[in-house]
């Protein structure tokens, strides 16, 4: 790839890289993997291969004599350096199994690794011409690292041995081992007749002569009625339970007719056949009769004629194991596609799937790495388009970060994804209608598989990382340092790593960098104020959570930033406070909630008004379901006398809150024993605007953990008889009869006038209360004064008398 690249700088470094590996392995190991290459290119390469001087050795010298040496003395003697000449030729590992054309002398890791691109060629051709790749499986390795470290799980080994074949399956023939070990992320894959001198024999006794013979008649008639015979062979063997292995059928579908056959008949039911037995429970389908059937019905999603009977059975292999099992398998054979229709369909059928059995468990990197690669990188407009409409599947399902995996694209690439994110930028994730077996994900017979959530999706494409490991403990010493540059670099390094990691960072944030960010929140110079209250967001956002014992560090300081001039600071400070209530509500409820009383103590307009604004948005948002707001019943009553008109409109919509949160009796009366004169008779009838709101009533349920008000003080005289004001005018006779039991309870008038009936006991002397509208009547005077001041009333006016409280 690098010697086809545009730029020249590139193919000169890929050409004088391989002429250097030439001169490393000699030009007879190198040419087979470069017998393509342009003549032009070839010539470069040999040049560079004459300049390259080799200065590593074949075999460290240190390495063999250490053993025999060690031991015994600890000095070296004169003679060891002769008997060392002789390791490279009886080195058990540079002599075991080496192929043929690969040196001997080379180091042990550049000798796996040719060996590895030998084999992957050498099956890559087999399956072109047709043949068995059985012979070109790799050993068994006598390594046995994954089980030596779990001795205590005797179940482990047997699970643990699949992965050696990984590369034998083959997803493997595209030559990239990294697809392969993807591809049995999921299921392991398991060949359970690789290897096998018998394998002749074993289909001759399992499969009748007679369809063994007519599946390689010339006639496509005959190799047609056999595919039939076969199934209906198969169909009886499964009933009596004696059934034949599906890994056999398959092996001999690949031998004869073949996958290459040229009747589109004849493929379209071996294909059928294929999607039976993955189908029937009764049948041993297992992953090594998916995995030599997976690439072939991938070819063949090109094919019009085909393309149905080779998607269904596609289907029916990713429901019996999993749609990542399939996708894993298939992302490599459609890499390998030259045809862009044949691709085209490919990322049209892949597409399809995601929406029909969901992403969840689909490795999604793997499938944007192949769109890109294969798709938008693709001449052809076809491929191109069909690459962005699966581009905007992935964008439904995990959002705006699946532009993060494609890298750079040209302008006109760009603007298409841009355009089609916008399209379905308000579209969700359909119910997935197909399940999916072996990935347990089902939520039910015929129910589909259970819908994944963007954040599990966004763990697969970009794992969470630990963010104190990427930055380091340095850096809180360095946002405390006495040098504004140096501050800075370190929030800087904060951000960085942010971006590394993809905004995905682990929750458990230290408390330390919190501790050291609030230092920052008052540095005299503001811009890095300005970026302390956007890493204090960014960290929330990238963590999707906001731990309260963090947000109480940084929660009163970051508050008391609003205060400031400069409009930047202030929406960097409502920005970060934001993020924290997106995260997590609880860090609302117990960590910004309890210091606002604090916050909103200082007198300044700008933060007034911007803090109410802020929490009359968050709460009402989540209205009905409102925390305990009895705590800004008070620094409510000081907002509502506000001189600024923007903070009391700010105020109002918060004081309506807290009455639906606390109901308007609690308020009413903290009002009336917390205000006197005009800061009451301000804030009464505001707070007498919600007498009548959802919520406020006074019978309206309060929440459980609002404590009941504290009662009025009553007053200890005995209840005494009083006359009204009519009584008192003589406009009504005065009644004698023993007044009415006072009523209990808070806020309940005990005295509607404080006037003797004649005979009763002097009562106390009324207090004024210039507070309360009609109290100059309520002066120490004698009752002819006040007499005297009743008389000159209507009877609509002594109606509208206010009565005496026992407060008063």
């Amino acid at each position: 790839a690098g010697l086809e690249d545009g730029d020249a700088g590139v193919r000169e470094a890929s050409a004088e890289c391989l002429g250097t590996l030439s001169k490393l392995v000699t030009p007879k190991v190198l040419d087979p993997f470069i017998g393509g290459v342009e003549k032009l290119k070839l010539d470069k390469i040999t040049e560079y291969a004459e300049k390259a001087t080799i200065k590593a050795k074949a075999a460290p010298k240190p390495r063999a004599p250490a053993p025999a040496a060690a031991p015994g003395n600890p000095r070296p003697r004169p003679r060891v350096p002769p008997k060392a000449a002789p390791a490279p030729t009886s080195s058990p590992v540079v002599e075991d199994d080496a192929p043929a054309g690969v040196s001997a002398n080379l180091p042990p890791h550049i000798r796996k690794k040719l060996e590895a691109s030998a084999r992957a060629a050498a099956i890559k051709k087999a399956q072109r011409e047709g043949r068995p790749i059985d012979d070109l499986l790799p050993p068994p390795e006598p390594v046995a690292a994954p089980v030596a470290p779990k001795p205590a799980a005797p179940k482990r080994p047997v699970a643990a041995a699949p992965p050696a074949r990984k590369p034998a399956a083959p997803a493997a023939a595209a030559g990239k081992p990294r697809g392969a070990v993807k591809a049995g992320a999921s299921e392991a894959v398991k060949l359970r007749f690789a290897n096998d001198e018998s394998l002749d024999e074993k289909i001759a006794s399992a499969l009748p002569a007679a369809v063994l013979e007519s599946l390689a008649s010339a006639k496509w008639k005959d190799r047609m009625e056999a595919m039939d015979q076969l199934r209906e062979f198969l169909g009886d063997e499964a009933a009596r339970g004696s059934g034949v292995h599906p890994e056999l059928v398959v092996r001999q579908l690949s031998r004869k007719p073949g996958w290459k056959e040229s009747n589109f008949q004849v493929s379209a039911r071996a294909f059928q056949l294929i999607s039976w037995m993955a189908g029937e429970d009764e049948l041993d389908f297992n992953t090594g009769a998916a995995a030599l059937s997976v690439p072939a019905l991938v070819d063949k999603l090109g094919d019009i004629k085909l393309k149905g009977p080779a998607g269904d059975a596609l289907t029916a292999i990713a429901e019996r194991f999993s749609l990542q099992f399939v996708v894993g398998l298939a992302l490599d054979p459609i890499r390998a596609q030259k045809s862009p229709k044949v691709v085209a369909d490919c990322l049209t059928w892949l597409n399809t799937q995601l929406l029909e059995f969901g992403v969840q468990g689909v490795g999604l990197r793997a499938v944007a790495d192949m769109a890109r690669d294969a798709g938008l990188q693709s001449s052809n407009a076809q491929t191109r388009a069909t690459a962005v409409t699966l581009m905007g599947t992935l964008r439904r399902a995990v959002g705006t970060a699946v532009m993060d995996l494609v890298g750079d694209l040209n302008p006109q690439l760009v603007q298409l994804l841009d355009t089609e994110f916008a399209r379905v930028s308000d579209q969700a994730m359909p119910e997935p209608t197909r399940t999916q077996r072996s990935a347990a994900v089902s939520k039910g017979p015929g129910q589909g598989a259970a819908p994944v959530s963007q954040d599990s999706a966004m763990d697969d494409l970009f794992p969470r990382q630990d963010l104190h490991a990427t930055v380091g403990a340095a850096v809180y010493k360095q946002l405390g340092d006495s040098n504004w540059k140096v501050r800075k670099a370190a929030l800087d390094a904060i951000q960085g790593a942010l971006a590394a990691t993809n905004n995905r960072i682990q929750p458990g944030v230290s408390g330390d960098l919190y501790t050291a960010l609030k230092q920052r929140l008052q540095d005299p110079n503001k811009n890095l104020t300005v970026v302390a209250l956007t890493v204090l967001g960014a960290l929330s956002e990238a963590s999707g959570a906001a731990l309260v014992p963090n947000i109480r560090i940084v929660a009163l300081a970051t508050m008391h930033c609003l205060s400031d001039k400069k409009p930047q600071v202030r929406t960097a400070a409502l920005g970060a406070m934001a993020a924290w209530a997106a995260a997590s509500s609880a860090s609302v409820d117990q960590a910004v909630l309890p210091a606002l009383p604090t916050a909103l103590g200082d007198t300044s307009p700008e933060l007034r008004a911007s803090l109410l604004q802020w929490v009359a948005d968050t709460l009402g948002a989540r209205s009905p379901r409102l925390p305990d707001l009895a705590l800004l019943i008070t620094p409510l009553f000081a907002c509502l006398q506000d001189r600024t008109a923007a903070v009391r409109k700010q105020a109002m919509r918060v004081l309506a809150l807290t009455v639906a949160s606390c109901g308007f009796e609690a308020v009413y009366d903290a009002c009336a024993m917390q205000l006197r004169g005009a800061a009451r008779t301000t804030v009464a009838p505001m707070i007498e605007e919600f007498r009548h709101t959802v919520g406020a009533s006074v019978g309206s349920p309060r929440p459980a953990s609002v404590a009941p008000p504290r009662a009025r003080a009553v007053s200890p005289l005995p209840a005494e008889p009083v006359m009204t004001a009519s009584e008192l005018l003589g406009r009504a006779p005065v009644s004698t009869s023993a007044p009415p039991p006072p009523a209990q309870g808070p806020g309940v008038l005990r005295r509607p006038m404080a006037v003797r009936r004649p005979g009763a006991p002097a009562a106390r002397p009324v207090r004024a209360d210039p507070g309360r509208p009609g109290s100059s009547l309520r002066s120490a005077t004698p009752t002819a004064s006040l007499t005297s001041q009743l008389s000159r009333m209507s009877d609509e006016e002594l109606d509208r008398v206010p009565p005496i409280l026992d407060s008063d």
